[in-house]
Protein backbone atom coordinates (compact mmCIF):
# COMPACT_ATOMS: atom_id res chain seq x y z
CA UNK A 1 0.00 0.00 0.00
CA UNK A 2 1.16 3.46 -1.27
CA UNK A 3 1.46 6.33 1.54
CA UNK A 4 0.33 9.48 0.87
CA UNK A 5 1.74 12.53 1.33
CA UNK A 6 0.82 14.79 3.45
CA UNK A 7 -1.26 18.12 2.21
CA UNK A 8 0.69 20.07 3.92
CA UNK A 9 3.85 19.53 1.34
CA UNK A 10 1.90 21.62 -1.27
CA UNK A 11 0.96 24.76 0.83
CA UNK A 12 4.33 26.33 0.04
CA UNK A 13 3.74 26.14 -3.41
CA UNK A 14 0.52 28.11 -2.91
CA UNK A 15 2.19 30.78 -1.09
CA UNK A 16 4.60 31.11 -3.65
CA UNK A 17 2.43 31.58 -6.32
CA UNK A 18 0.61 34.06 -4.15
CA UNK A 19 3.91 36.36 -3.25
CA UNK A 20 4.79 36.18 -7.19
CA UNK A 21 1.32 38.29 -7.82
CA UNK A 22 1.38 40.71 -4.57
CA UNK A 23 4.79 41.06 -6.05
CA UNK A 24 3.92 41.88 -9.13
CA UNK A 25 0.93 43.99 -8.17
CA UNK A 26 2.90 46.02 -5.79
CA UNK A 27 5.89 46.60 -9.01
CA UNK A 28 2.99 48.18 -11.27
CA UNK A 29 2.01 50.49 -8.47
CA UNK A 30 5.22 51.50 -7.54
CA UNK A 31 6.01 51.91 -11.00
CA UNK A 32 2.75 54.15 -11.21
CA UNK A 33 3.74 55.99 -8.39
CA UNK A 34 7.30 56.64 -9.50
CA UNK A 35 6.63 57.38 -13.34
CA UNK A 36 3.94 60.21 -11.71
CA UNK A 37 6.21 61.51 -9.29
CA UNK A 38 8.98 62.46 -12.62
CA UNK A 39 5.82 64.12 -14.16
CA UNK A 40 4.81 66.23 -10.88
CA UNK A 41 8.28 67.37 -10.67
CA UNK A 42 8.65 67.91 -14.06
CA UNK A 43 5.72 70.05 -14.16
CA UNK A 44 6.83 71.98 -10.46
CA UNK A 45 10.53 72.76 -12.58
CA UNK A 46 8.57 73.77 -15.46
CA UNK A 47 5.94 75.80 -13.23
CA UNK A 48 8.67 77.85 -11.75
CA UNK A 49 10.27 78.31 -14.80
CA UNK A 50 7.54 79.64 -16.19
CA UNK A 51 6.89 82.03 -13.45
CA UNK A 52 10.21 83.32 -13.47
CA UNK A 53 9.52 84.22 -17.07
CA UNK A 54 6.06 85.67 -16.40
CA UNK A 55 8.16 88.02 -13.56
CA UNK A 56 10.89 89.01 -15.76
CA UNK A 57 8.57 89.80 -18.86
CA UNK A 58 6.43 92.16 -16.55
CA UNK A 59 9.10 94.12 -15.40
CA UNK A 60 11.01 94.71 -18.55
CA UNK A 61 6.99 95.76 -20.09
CA UNK A 62 6.45 98.53 -17.25
CA UNK A 63 10.15 99.82 -17.59
CA UNK A 64 8.56 100.90 -20.90
CA UNK A 65 6.12 102.66 -18.80
CA UNK A 66 8.96 103.99 -16.29
CA UNK A 67 10.88 105.51 -19.19
CA UNK A 68 7.76 106.89 -21.04
CA UNK A 69 8.77 104.96 -24.03
CA UNK A 70 4.67 103.63 -24.06
CA UNK A 71 4.96 101.65 -27.63
CA UNK A 72 7.19 99.06 -26.46
CA UNK A 73 6.53 97.56 -23.37
CA UNK A 74 5.60 94.46 -25.66
CA UNK A 75 8.68 94.08 -27.14
CA UNK A 76 10.35 94.80 -23.59
CA UNK A 77 8.11 91.78 -22.47
CA UNK A 78 8.57 89.45 -25.51
CA UNK A 79 12.41 89.74 -25.42
CA UNK A 80 12.44 88.17 -21.82
CA UNK A 81 9.84 85.82 -22.87
CA UNK A 82 11.90 84.39 -26.03
CA UNK A 83 15.00 84.37 -24.06
CA UNK A 84 13.72 82.42 -21.31
CA UNK A 85 11.49 80.41 -23.39
CA UNK A 86 14.53 79.57 -25.98
CA UNK A 87 16.41 77.94 -22.93
CA UNK A 88 13.70 76.13 -22.35
CA UNK A 89 13.29 74.51 -25.88
CA UNK A 90 9.72 76.21 -26.36
CA UNK A 91 9.91 79.19 -29.17
CA UNK A 92 6.08 80.57 -29.56
CA UNK A 93 5.27 84.09 -28.52
CA UNK A 94 1.67 82.90 -30.03
CA UNK A 95 -0.20 82.08 -27.00
CA UNK A 96 1.49 84.71 -24.22
CA UNK A 97 -0.40 87.64 -22.83
CA UNK A 98 0.99 90.94 -22.52
CA UNK A 99 -1.48 94.06 -21.65
CA UNK A 100 -0.88 97.04 -19.76
CA UNK A 101 -3.11 98.78 -17.47
CA UNK A 102 -3.84 99.71 -14.45
CA UNK A 103 -3.14 98.36 -10.99
CA UNK A 104 -5.63 99.44 -8.18
CA UNK A 105 -3.61 99.55 -4.71
CA UNK A 106 -6.86 99.35 -3.16
CA UNK A 107 -8.54 97.00 -4.78
CA UNK A 108 -5.60 94.92 -5.34
CA UNK A 109 -7.10 94.56 -9.38
CA UNK A 110 -5.57 95.04 -12.92
CA UNK A 111 -7.30 96.47 -15.16
CA UNK A 112 -6.68 96.53 -18.96
CA UNK A 113 -6.45 99.13 -21.29
CA UNK A 114 -5.90 99.45 -25.26
CA UNK A 115 -2.51 100.14 -26.51
CA UNK A 116 -3.68 103.60 -27.30
CA UNK A 117 -4.03 104.01 -23.44
CA UNK A 118 -0.74 102.64 -22.78
CA UNK A 119 0.40 106.33 -21.53
CA UNK A 120 -2.54 105.67 -18.25
CA UNK A 121 -0.75 102.78 -17.69
CA UNK A 122 1.07 102.08 -14.43
CA UNK A 123 1.39 98.22 -14.59
CA UNK A 124 1.96 95.61 -17.58
CA UNK A 125 0.61 91.84 -16.88
CA UNK A 126 1.99 88.83 -18.53
CA UNK A 127 0.64 85.11 -18.76
CA UNK A 128 3.66 83.14 -19.78
CA UNK A 129 2.06 79.88 -21.07
CA UNK A 130 3.36 76.60 -22.95
CA UNK A 131 0.49 74.73 -24.30
CA UNK A 132 0.87 70.80 -24.98
CA UNK A 133 3.33 69.93 -22.56
CA UNK A 134 4.46 66.22 -23.45
CA UNK A 135 4.80 64.10 -20.66
CA UNK A 136 7.28 61.10 -19.88
CA UNK A 137 5.45 58.20 -18.05
CA UNK A 138 1.28 59.97 -17.62
CA UNK A 139 0.77 58.94 -20.94
CA UNK A 140 0.43 55.09 -19.56
CA UNK A 141 -2.26 56.80 -17.77
CA UNK A 142 -3.91 58.10 -20.96
CA UNK A 143 -2.59 61.79 -20.14
CA UNK A 144 -0.36 62.89 -22.91
CA UNK A 145 -0.02 66.15 -22.19
CA UNK A 146 -0.90 69.48 -20.45
CA UNK A 147 -0.99 73.09 -20.10
CA UNK A 148 1.12 75.30 -17.75
CA UNK A 149 0.62 79.26 -17.56
CA UNK A 150 1.77 81.23 -15.04
CA UNK A 151 0.31 84.75 -14.27
CA UNK A 152 2.81 88.44 -12.93
CA UNK A 153 1.97 91.98 -12.87
CA UNK A 154 4.39 94.35 -12.44
CA UNK A 155 3.84 98.27 -11.17
CA UNK A 156 5.66 101.06 -11.73
CA UNK A 157 5.81 103.73 -8.44
CA UNK A 158 4.20 106.62 -9.85
CA UNK A 159 5.51 109.81 -10.33
CA UNK A 160 3.99 112.42 -7.81
CA UNK A 161 2.52 114.73 -9.49
CA UNK A 162 -0.36 117.28 -10.12
CA UNK A 163 -0.41 119.17 -7.35
CA UNK A 164 3.63 120.73 -5.99
CA UNK A 165 4.10 122.76 -3.24
CA UNK A 166 7.43 122.46 -3.10
CA UNK A 167 8.62 124.07 0.30
CA UNK A 168 5.18 122.87 2.14
CA UNK A 169 1.47 122.01 2.05
CA UNK A 170 -1.83 122.43 4.24
CA UNK A 171 -4.56 120.73 3.26
CA UNK A 172 -7.16 121.78 5.75
CA UNK A 173 -10.86 121.92 5.68
CA UNK A 174 -13.56 119.89 3.00
CA UNK A 175 -11.09 119.04 0.00
CA UNK A 176 -11.41 116.66 -2.72
CA UNK A 177 -8.91 115.92 -4.60
CA UNK A 178 -8.70 113.39 -7.76
CA UNK A 179 -7.78 113.12 -11.44
CA UNK A 180 -8.46 112.80 -14.59
CA UNK A 181 -7.97 113.10 -18.18
CA UNK A 182 -9.42 116.22 -20.32
CA UNK A 183 -7.99 114.69 -23.71
CA UNK A 184 -10.90 111.92 -23.19
CA UNK A 185 -13.67 114.88 -22.14
CA UNK A 186 -14.87 116.72 -19.80
CA UNK A 187 -14.50 115.66 -16.19
CA UNK A 188 -17.35 113.13 -14.44
CA UNK A 189 -16.80 112.24 -10.78
CA UNK A 190 -18.03 109.13 -11.95
CA UNK A 191 -14.90 107.97 -13.92
CA UNK A 192 -12.75 110.20 -11.82
CA UNK A 193 -9.07 108.91 -11.07
CA UNK A 194 -6.75 108.37 -8.92
CA UNK A 195 -3.74 110.13 -9.38
CA UNK A 196 -4.25 113.54 -7.77
CA UNK A 197 -1.07 113.34 -6.07
CA UNK A 198 -0.38 116.34 -3.49
CA UNK A 199 3.39 116.55 -3.35
CA UNK A 200 5.97 118.55 -1.49
CA UNK A 201 10.01 118.43 -0.31
CA UNK A 202 9.14 119.36 3.17
CA UNK A 203 6.26 119.13 5.28
CA UNK A 204 2.77 118.04 4.13
CA UNK A 205 0.11 118.07 6.15
CA UNK A 206 -3.45 117.05 5.92
CA UNK A 207 -6.46 117.48 8.06
CA UNK A 208 -10.02 117.70 8.58
CA UNK A 209 -12.68 116.11 6.07
CA UNK A 210 -10.20 115.90 3.44
CA UNK A 211 -10.72 112.61 0.49
CA UNK A 212 -7.45 112.35 -1.87
CA UNK A 213 -7.63 109.88 -4.44
CA UNK A 214 -3.90 109.92 -4.94
CA UNK A 215 -0.69 109.52 -3.31
CA UNK A 216 0.82 112.15 -0.40
CA UNK A 217 4.56 112.32 -0.69
CA UNK A 218 6.01 114.73 1.81
CA UNK A 219 9.67 114.47 3.86
CA UNK A 220 7.80 114.28 6.04
CA UNK A 221 3.65 113.70 6.26
CA UNK A 222 1.10 114.41 8.37
CA UNK A 223 -2.17 112.95 8.30
CA UNK A 224 -4.39 114.57 11.14
CA UNK A 225 -8.08 113.36 12.52
CA UNK A 226 -10.16 110.51 11.57
CA UNK A 227 -11.73 112.13 8.55
CA UNK A 228 -8.82 112.73 6.51
CA UNK A 229 -8.29 109.52 3.69
CA UNK A 230 -5.74 109.73 2.02
CA UNK A 231 -6.25 106.15 -0.78
CA UNK A 232 -3.10 105.90 -2.37
CA UNK A 233 1.01 105.86 -0.76
CA UNK A 234 1.75 108.14 2.48
CA UNK A 235 5.52 107.78 2.06
CA UNK A 236 8.67 110.23 2.12
CA UNK A 237 10.18 111.23 -0.82
CA UNK A 238 13.10 109.09 -1.63
CA UNK A 239 15.07 112.66 -2.44
CA UNK A 240 14.24 115.94 -3.29
CA UNK A 241 12.54 116.96 -6.79
CA UNK A 242 14.52 119.50 -8.69
CA UNK A 243 12.13 122.01 -10.05
CA UNK A 244 13.56 124.55 -12.26
CA UNK A 245 13.07 128.09 -12.24
CA UNK A 246 10.53 130.01 -14.43
CA UNK A 247 12.59 131.72 -17.59
CA UNK A 248 10.91 134.97 -18.52
CA UNK A 249 13.58 135.59 -21.34
CA UNK A 250 12.24 138.44 -23.19
CA UNK A 251 8.71 138.49 -22.75
CA UNK A 252 8.59 141.54 -21.44
CA UNK A 253 9.40 143.12 -24.28
CA UNK A 254 8.54 140.40 -27.07
CA UNK A 255 5.03 139.47 -26.38
CA UNK A 256 1.07 139.52 -27.81
CA UNK A 257 0.25 141.73 -25.37
CA UNK A 258 -0.93 144.19 -28.60
CA UNK A 259 -3.61 141.54 -29.49
CA UNK A 260 -5.80 141.98 -26.74
CA UNK A 261 -8.43 144.36 -27.03
CA UNK A 262 -11.69 145.73 -24.79
CA UNK A 263 -13.47 143.37 -22.68
CA UNK A 264 -17.39 142.84 -23.53
CA UNK A 265 -18.75 145.23 -21.96
CA UNK A 266 -16.02 148.22 -23.42
CA UNK A 267 -13.49 148.13 -20.99
CA UNK A 268 -10.10 148.64 -20.67
CA UNK A 269 -8.66 145.59 -19.19
CA UNK A 270 -5.45 147.27 -17.75
CA UNK A 271 -5.96 149.44 -15.12
CA UNK A 272 -1.82 150.83 -15.30
CA UNK A 273 0.82 149.24 -16.99
CA UNK A 274 0.17 145.23 -17.31
CA UNK A 275 -1.33 145.02 -14.69
CA UNK A 276 -4.89 143.24 -15.87
CA UNK A 277 -7.90 143.71 -14.40
CA UNK A 278 -11.84 142.91 -15.38
CA UNK A 279 -14.53 144.19 -13.37
CA UNK A 280 -17.20 142.53 -11.54
CA UNK A 281 -19.83 140.46 -14.36
CA UNK A 282 -17.78 141.68 -17.31
CA UNK A 283 -15.72 139.43 -19.37
CA UNK A 284 -12.42 139.59 -21.44
CA UNK A 285 -11.62 137.13 -24.83
CA UNK A 286 -7.97 136.77 -25.63
CA UNK A 287 -6.45 135.19 -28.83
CA UNK A 288 -3.92 132.29 -28.31
CA UNK A 289 -0.56 133.84 -27.50
CA UNK A 290 1.48 134.87 -25.04
CA UNK A 291 1.21 137.39 -22.52
CA UNK A 292 2.69 139.57 -20.06
CA UNK A 293 1.30 140.82 -16.97
CA UNK A 294 2.71 142.63 -13.84
CA UNK A 295 -1.19 141.71 -11.74
CA UNK A 296 -3.89 139.72 -12.81
CA UNK A 297 -7.26 140.31 -10.62
CA UNK A 298 -10.47 139.65 -10.98
CA UNK A 299 -14.01 140.88 -9.88
CA UNK A 300 -17.26 138.63 -8.84
CA UNK A 301 -18.77 137.25 -11.96
CA UNK A 302 -15.94 138.28 -13.89
CA UNK A 303 -14.33 135.69 -16.60
CA UNK A 304 -11.28 135.50 -19.15
CA UNK A 305 -12.35 134.02 -21.84
CA UNK A 306 -9.34 131.76 -24.24
CA UNK A 307 -9.95 130.78 -27.90
CA UNK A 308 -6.92 128.53 -28.18
CA UNK A 309 -3.22 127.75 -26.55
CA UNK A 310 -2.19 130.31 -24.38
CA UNK A 311 1.19 131.18 -21.71
CA UNK A 312 0.59 133.83 -19.63
CA UNK A 313 4.07 134.93 -17.79
CA UNK A 314 3.11 137.01 -14.61
CA UNK A 315 5.80 139.27 -12.68
CA UNK A 316 3.73 139.87 -9.94
CA UNK A 317 0.39 138.45 -7.94
CA UNK A 318 -2.78 136.87 -9.09
CA UNK A 319 -6.24 137.20 -7.78
CA UNK A 320 -9.36 135.52 -8.46
CA UNK A 321 -12.22 135.96 -6.12
CA UNK A 322 -15.90 135.73 -5.83
CA UNK A 323 -17.51 134.23 -8.69
CA UNK A 324 -15.10 134.02 -11.85
CA UNK A 325 -14.55 131.66 -14.19
CA UNK A 326 -10.78 131.34 -15.74
CA UNK A 327 -10.01 130.09 -19.33
CA UNK A 328 -13.92 129.27 -20.61
CA UNK A 329 -12.91 126.37 -22.98
CA UNK A 330 -13.04 124.30 -20.08
CA UNK A 331 -9.95 123.04 -21.78
CA UNK A 332 -6.73 123.10 -19.03
CA UNK A 333 -3.99 122.96 -22.03
CA UNK A 334 -5.46 126.30 -23.29
CA UNK A 335 -4.10 127.96 -20.20
CA UNK A 336 -0.33 127.90 -18.43
CA UNK A 337 0.38 130.52 -16.09
CA UNK A 338 4.29 131.32 -15.47
CA UNK A 339 4.35 133.33 -12.08
CA UNK A 340 7.34 134.88 -10.67
CA UNK A 341 5.15 136.37 -7.86
CA UNK A 342 5.16 135.72 -4.49
CA UNK A 343 1.00 135.36 -4.21
CA UNK A 344 -1.64 133.49 -6.29
CA UNK A 345 -4.72 133.40 -4.84
CA UNK A 346 -8.23 130.91 -5.89
CA UNK A 347 -10.95 131.31 -4.10
CA UNK A 348 -14.74 131.81 -4.01
CA UNK A 349 -17.13 129.65 -6.52
CA UNK A 350 -14.24 130.22 -9.47
CA UNK A 351 -13.59 127.75 -12.00
CA UNK A 352 -10.21 127.34 -12.96
CA UNK A 353 -8.32 125.09 -15.91
CA UNK A 354 -5.36 125.62 -16.72
CA UNK A 355 -1.62 125.20 -15.41
CA UNK A 356 0.54 126.77 -12.54
CA UNK A 357 3.97 126.90 -12.38
CA UNK A 358 4.57 129.41 -9.89
CA UNK A 359 7.84 128.28 -8.28
CA UNK A 360 8.47 130.98 -5.62
CA UNK A 361 4.46 131.99 -4.93
CA UNK A 362 2.03 130.83 -1.62
CA UNK A 363 -0.84 129.65 -3.76
CA UNK A 364 -3.89 129.15 -1.99
CA UNK A 365 -7.60 127.80 -3.20
CA UNK A 366 -9.88 128.14 -0.47
CA UNK A 367 -13.92 128.63 -0.98
CA UNK A 368 -15.63 126.72 -3.04
CA UNK A 369 -13.97 126.78 -6.04
CA UNK A 370 -13.17 124.02 -8.93
CA UNK A 371 -10.02 123.67 -10.05
CA UNK A 372 -8.80 121.65 -13.49
CA UNK A 373 -5.79 121.26 -13.86
CA UNK A 374 -1.88 121.18 -12.09
CA UNK A 375 -0.07 123.39 -9.99
CA UNK A 376 3.45 123.80 -9.11
CA UNK A 377 4.31 126.51 -6.72
CA UNK A 378 6.59 127.55 -3.28
CA UNK A 379 3.60 126.89 -0.95
CA UNK A 380 0.51 125.25 -1.52
CA UNK A 381 -3.00 125.51 0.74
CA UNK A 382 -6.12 124.27 -0.37
CA UNK A 383 -8.88 124.84 2.04
CA UNK A 384 -12.82 125.33 2.28
CA UNK A 385 -15.17 122.87 0.01
CA UNK A 386 -12.40 123.05 -2.70
CA UNK A 387 -12.77 120.51 -5.65
CA UNK A 388 -9.16 119.55 -7.00
CA UNK A 389 -9.27 117.54 -10.06
CA UNK A 390 -5.35 116.92 -11.57
CA UNK A 391 -5.07 116.53 -15.41
CA UNK A 392 -3.19 113.68 -15.52
CA UNK A 393 -2.94 114.50 -19.51
CA UNK A 394 -0.84 117.95 -18.52
CA UNK A 395 2.20 115.29 -17.62
CA UNK A 396 3.20 117.86 -14.92
CA UNK A 397 5.05 115.40 -12.69
CA UNK A 398 8.12 115.89 -11.05
CA UNK A 399 9.71 113.63 -8.66
CA UNK A 400 11.68 110.79 -9.86
CA UNK A 401 9.93 107.01 -10.02
CA UNK A 402 11.00 104.43 -8.40
CA UNK A 403 12.29 100.87 -9.57
CA UNK A 404 9.35 98.52 -10.91
CA UNK A 405 8.03 95.82 -8.63
CA UNK A 406 6.14 93.01 -8.50
CA UNK A 407 2.35 93.05 -7.15
CA UNK A 408 1.28 89.89 -8.28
Amino acid sequence: MALRRPDRAVRPRRRRGAVVVITSVSLVTLLLFGALAVDVGYIAALTAEMQSTADGASLAGVSALRDGDYARYTDRAENIISRNQKSQGFLSLDDQVIEVGRWDRELQMFTPFSDAEAAKGNSVRVVSKRNKVSLFFAPIMGKNSTNVAREAVAWVSPDCGGLWGINGVEVPGNVTVDSYFSTDGAYSALGAGENGDVCSNSDLTVAGSIEIFGDTMGDPVTVKGGSATVHGYVDTLSEPADIPEVDFGDIATDNDNGLIGLTDKGNNPFSSGWNLSIKANDNLTVPPGRYYFESVSFASGSSLTFTGETEIYLLGNFNESGYATFNTTGDPHDLTIYSKGDVLNISGSTEFYGSILAPNAAVSITGTPDFYGAIVCGTLKMAGNAQVHVDESLGLTHSLKGPPMLVK
